[in-house]
């Protein structure tokens, strides 16, 4: 299929001719997307073959294009060359992942692969760059049936500024695992190597969330670029020392900056602000004109005023920053002038070059300018083509009706783009009436977000995005991995740490010691108690141990000689059985009552569902679906959505609530505050627009006779949907049909409040959204008891959120809030201390005098905090100043910078839940971390801000909530009663023992298991040199000892295989103990012992006494077995072996005797 061949001629005409420049006007940059996909789909050579450079004006507009290509041509390589991004010359720390993909984007055109489509932003084309031959001669291939061994392969990646690591997440590391190499080279996808001895026998990819192989990723070589690391050797350092002028006498601070990075360097360390240092790395950097190959390669210029504004501005602000710098004693900034860096005559180059200027207006002012370098396409929006046309709908649906009625008498072609499968179904049944129209639309896939009318080519270009709404789209591959939340805790667990013990309470670790001698050894985790008293946990049984929620506070180690933590757990024991009891009783009564059963969506249904501005993630689709079932059902609904916040909670509730409205109920949805009341009724407001459905709030905001207006339309139906505070069950307000009540945030609701909405519960369908981190273990608690759904997938990013790490600096920060408040939005500054939170108010004051600024902190009264929150969401105020206290709640489009103090201070999850109050409209975001600029930041916070700047994208890495919030998080939900309980004896142990609990009142039939002592002489241990990272292994050592089944086990010894190689024998001796607790857990055992030729088995005979039927089997089992089981009165059990007992044969002899008891 050949779309638009006019417009191909004329651009082959014009590259062809020896006219030096295009001129394309009346195009948008999505538009020219558009024709760039279909130009390559109709295989034209010169869009198919040809390598295509195109500059943006801004990062901004790079990052949309990019995006828009990557949906619209999944096969085309589309690479995007970030730059600095900010002044080298002020107090930002440059982002080092995008070094990283700037050396890719550079690796490629170096080689001179075919046809890659690059975007660039002014700056970013403008760069110095390494020269081609750092790429092209620093490289060494890597290929199937090489022969090197892993010592040399891993010595030649040092030497490239390569470095080692427990697992490849990010370009540049590398990971040795006996028969497997991990390596993620800069320039391609991470790889695994799996050797025979030292032969690479296959080369496959990884996955990176599970780190496990991919197979469907076969290539036979790959290149390995040089890394970062490299710029610490020779001849690189030296170069740096050439390019980094001697500052003066006048000026100390440079001399001490330059004399401090020349330390780090010459200790193979790299300085923190390298990124930003590059050129000077080598003694003849190049420029992006010395990668081109100007027969094979397209330049394209956008918008190119605007793109010759902004270099003209990014010329003279270089150069007034340097001058600042340079001039400025108290600076410490030793970079040498602006030509350095960036090739400032580049843009004077490119216009001499052969290229294509696009514009969407015509702003020429040469009369005399060559026709035939000059396409006008006069495109029109399809939206201000059509609707005159069409004349006014009354609704979303007449309006699609419209729309296609138009199209199917329409005399020319008919294009519809569409990017969701499920759009292009049901625009694919709409047209079932349309004949004409079904028989000449053609359907593309492609991202465009709305249609427009070449009159050129009679063609009408139709989105998606024009019949239902335009979907904002980000590429992202969602993450299925669910990560072992207590294995990743104690994978931190270093000594000193409190961890509790299931059976003996809360001790210090002091480490992981290997005992034995010859080759009975195996790894302990040594705990102290108090008086000095140790406890040597065998590493098996590490599924006993728990580190504690909060090792900060002031704990002290239980005592083993006293009762007290058994007293605590009998506490907690019946607090939970009261807690299951009520659940159960809960369950019970709304299985038992009928309600109303809403009928399956429809297609109008459909219509509110495609209208939903974004894609939804796997697990929101899930959740959505989960809610529409519990709907239909003939028993009230009662389900518990929990999501992080911007996690698309909200969502789930409106589709909730239009099924509910299509099926003539009313919907109440209650808010814990005035402010949200207000926020949500805006949400649904905007996204119901279109939809004959009436929405309302109550709150203090309205006056008395708004009120009672609003009761009388409540009470006679005329109003669907109604939002406010607890006002809402109060006894005055009578609803006409009352159907779905959905409750945001319930824990914050007063008790009172809580007791009404138990009643409501029993009779209407009830749907509560949480943002508090909830366990995933609280998901098999609740089976069957409560419906549940978690939304842990993060959305692809809204808007991308640019995230800055700052060092403290009053120009930094003034132009920060200036750029905001600018573009008339507001700013959340972070500052969480109160002392002196008014002092930092005076001082932004000085920075911008005209900006009003507001005060809030946890201290205030709850009515004042209320009124000066809402004075900021209606954009009184600019700027808020306040203490965390806005992590959640607030959402406010219009506040896009956030500026946090010290973030150094914050936890990871916390740093990631407060970026999350920005970035939540079509609004570019800017996170500012700033850290003291003479304070050295530890090395565990230097990391943190180094993930959450590298990985600003990714909801992945945050989603490990940290332990005190899943602590607070499980209190919070199960009420505050149990908070206690959790705290003192853990999380883990709280959830297995409500498992039990409910298993227990449900009449389910378990034998309990026992945790067995086994003693062999076998032995079992991970190897030092199979995992080399303790923490890793002591993550496995839970994950494994933590598994409570046969083919999890067998799941756990595949992943071990395939990430870190074959098992040595010392770990299959662990597996095979494991195998062997899990086989006969079940049978009433305390502890297994192998010695020489025998296995000795004692039975609990408290255990025994309490189960009659169990004893009697064991009884029959191996009384009338005197030959081959010796069985003593205190129920001993002694086998005896012709020979030594292997590995194999205790396996055997375990499972035997499991068979043997269960089949009497």
């Amino acid at each position: 299929m050949n779309y638009f061949e006019s417009l191909n001629k004329k651009i082959e005409n014009w590259y062809s001719s020896d006219i030096p420049k295009l001129k394309i006007t009346g195009v948008e940059t999505d538009q020219w997307a558009f024709f760039l996909q279909t130009f390559c789909e109709s295989h034209y050579n010169l869009f198919e073959n040809k390598s295509h450079f195109i500059i943006c004006p801004t990062l901004d507009r790079a990052e949309a294009l990019y995006q828009t290509l990557k949906v619209g041509m999944p096969q085309r390589s589309i690479l995007l060359f970030p730059g600095l991004d900010f002044s080298p010359y002020a107090d930002y720390i440059p982002s080092e992942s995008n070094l990283l993909k700037r050396f890719e984007v550079l690796d490629t055109l170096a080689r001179g692969d075919k046809g890659p489509i690059v975007l660039f932003t002014v700056e970013s084309f403008l760069l110095r760059v390494p020269p081609r031959s750092f790429f092209l001669e620093g490289k060494f291939k890597i290929a199937v049936d090489d022969i090197i061994s892993p010592d040399d392969l891993a010595h030649k990646l040092v030497s490239l500024g390569y470095s080692s690591s427990v697992s490849v997440e990010e370009p540049g590391t590398f990971s040795r695992k006996g028969e497997i190499f991990d390596l993620f080279p800069l320039s391609g996808p991470a790889i695994r190597l799996q050797y025979f001895d030292e032969l690479i026998e296959n080369i496959h990819g990884i996955d990176l969330e599970t780190q496990k192989t991919n197979w469907d990723f076969n290539p036979k070589e790959v290149d390995v670029s040089p890394g970062p690391s490299i710029f610490s050797t020779a001849p690189y350092k030296d170069h740096l020392r050439e390019n980094i002028p001697q500052a003066g006498p006048a000026f100390r601070e440079k001399f001490e900056k330059r004399k401090e990075l020349f330390h780090k360097i010459s200790n193979h360390q790299l300085f923190e602000e390298y990124p930003a240092y590059i050129p000077l790395f080598f003694r003849h950097p190049e420029t992006l004109f010395d990668y081109i190959n100007p027969d094979e390669t397209i330049i394209t210029i956008l918008d190119y005023h605007f793109s010759s504004q902004t270099f003209s501005e990014l010329a003279e602000d270089l150069r007034v920053d340097f001058e600042r710098v340079a001039q400025d004693t108290l600076n410490d900034n030793p970079l040498p002038g602006p030509d350095s860096l960036y090739n400032l005559e580049g843009f004077e180059k490119l216009e001499s070059e052969p290229h294509i200027d696009l514009s969407s207006v015509d702003l020429t002012t040469q009369m005399d300018e060559d026709m035939g370098g000059k396409l006008e396409l006069k495109l029109e929006g399809l939206k201000s083509y059509i609707d005159p046309r069409i004349g006014k709908s009354e609704d979303k649906y007449s309006y699609i009706k419209n729309i296609l009625s138009f199209l199917n008498k329409f005399p020319g072609d008919v294009i519809l783009s569409t990017h969701l499968e499920s759009s292009k179904k049901e625009i694919q049944f709409l047209l079932e009436e349309y004949d004409e129209l079904r028989a000449k639309i053609k359907f593309i896939h492609s991202d465009l977000p709305h249609g427009f009318h070449y009159p050129a080519d009679k063609t009408i270009i139709l989105t998606d995005g024009d019949i239902f709404s335009v979907k904002k789209t980000k590429t992202k591959k969602y993450s299925n991995a669910r990560a072992d939340l207590f294995a990743e805790q104690i994978s931190t667990l270093k000594k000193g740490d409190y961890i509790i013990h299931s059976l003996h309470g809360i001790a210090q670790y002091q480490g992981l010691e290997m005992m034995g001698s010859g080759d009975q050894q195996a790894d302990y985790l040594v705990l102290l108690y108090a008086n000095g008293d140790k406890v040597y946990v065998p590493v098996y049984k590490i599924n006993l141990i728990q580190k504690h929620g909060d090792s900060e506070l002031n704990l002290k180690p239980d005592n083993l000689r006293t009762r007290k933590f058994d007293q605590l757990k009998d506490r907690a024991k019946k607090s939970i059985k009261k807690l299951a009891f009520d659940l159960l009783k809960l369950q019970a009564k709304r299985h038992t009552t009928e309600s109303f059963s809403f009928s399956p969506p429809d297609h109008y249904f459909k219509e509110f569902e495609l209208a939903f501005p974004f894609d939804e993630t796997p697990d929101q689709a899930r959740a959505i679906e989960d809610v529409l079932a519990s709907m239909q059902k003939a028993t009230p609904m009662d389900h518990l959505v929990c999501g992080d916040v911007g996690f698309g909670k909200t969502e789930v509730a409106m589709r909730a609530a239009f099924k509910a409205v299509l099926d003539k109920k009313q919907v109440a949805i209650l808010v814990p505050t005035t402010i949200l009341a207000l926020q949500h009724y805006n949400s649904f407001k905007e996204r119901f627009k279109g939809f004959p459905i009436t929405i309302d709030f109550l709150s203090r905001f309205k006056t008395p006779s708004q009120i009672k207006e609003i009761k009388e339309k409540l009470k006679h139906g005329e109003i669907d949907i109604i939002i406010g505070t607890h006002t809402l069950i109060g006894s005055t307000i009578k609803f006409d049909d009352l159907g779905l009540v959905v409750v945001d945030e319930e824990q914050r609701f007063g008790v009172g409040h809580k007791e009404k909405l138990k009643l409501l519960r029993a009779s209407v369908d009830f749907l509560t959204l949480t943002a508090t981190p909830i366990p995933r273990t609280m998901q098999l608690a609740f089976l069957g008891l409560k419906e549940l759904s978690l939304i842990q997938t993060a959305p692809p990013k809204r808007q991308s959120i640019k995230t800055y790490l700052i060092r403290e600096d009053e120009q930094t920060l003034k132009i920060a809030l200036e750029k905001e408040l600018n573009r008339g939005g507001q700013v959340f500054i972070v500052h969480n201390r109160v002392r002196d939170i008014e002092l930092i108010a005076e001082n932004i004051k000085k920075l911008v005098p005209l900006a009003k600024i507001l005060v809030a902190h946890g201290q205030l009264g709850e009515r004042d905090l209320e009124k000066r929150m809402s004075a900021f969401y209606h954009g009184e105020y600019q700027i808020l100043l306040s203490t965390t206290i806005i992590e959640s709640g607030l959402d406010i489009p219009n506040a896009n910078t956030m500026i946090i103090f010290n973030a150094q201070n914050f936890g990871l999850a916390q740093l990631h839940q407060l970026r999350g109050r920005i970035g939540r409209s079509d609004k570019k975001a800017y996170a500012y971390f700033v850290i003291p600029k003479n304070k050295n930041v530890g090395p565990l916070a230097e990391k943190r801000l180094k993930a959450i700047q590298t990985y600003a994208d990714k909801g992945s890495g945050f989603s490990i909530a940290s332990s005190d919030l899943e602590n607070r998080g499980a209190g919070d939900i199960l009420g505050g009663s149990q908070s206690g309980h959790i705290e003192s004896i853990g999380l883990e142990l709280y959830m297995k023992l409500l498992k039990e609990a409910i298993a227990d009142l449900k009449g389910e039939k378990s034998t309990p298991k026992i945790d067995v002592e086994i003693s062999t002489p076998f032995p079992a241990f991970i190897p030092e040199s199979y995992i080399t990272d303790s923490g890793e292994r002591l993550k496995q050592y839970k994950k494994v000892a933590n598994c409570d089944s046969l083919e999890k086990l067998e799941s756990y010894q595949e992943d071990f295989t395939e990430i870190f190689g074959v098992p040595p024998k010392e770990l299959r001796n662990l597996f095979t103990i494991l195998e062997a607790r899990i086989t006969i857990s079940y049978l009433g055992l305390k502890s297994i012992k192998v010695v020489g030729t025998s296995i000795i088995l004692q039975f609990d005979q408290d255990y025994l006494q309490s189960r009659e039927e169990l004893r009697n089997q064991i009884i029959d089992s191996f009384l009338n077995r005197p030959n081959s089981y010796q069985f003593t009165p205190a129920f001993k059990l002694i086998y005896t072996s012709k020979k030594q007992v292997t590995e194999e044969e205790f396996l055997q002899f375990s499972k035997d005797i499991a068979q043997k008891i269960a089949s009497c």
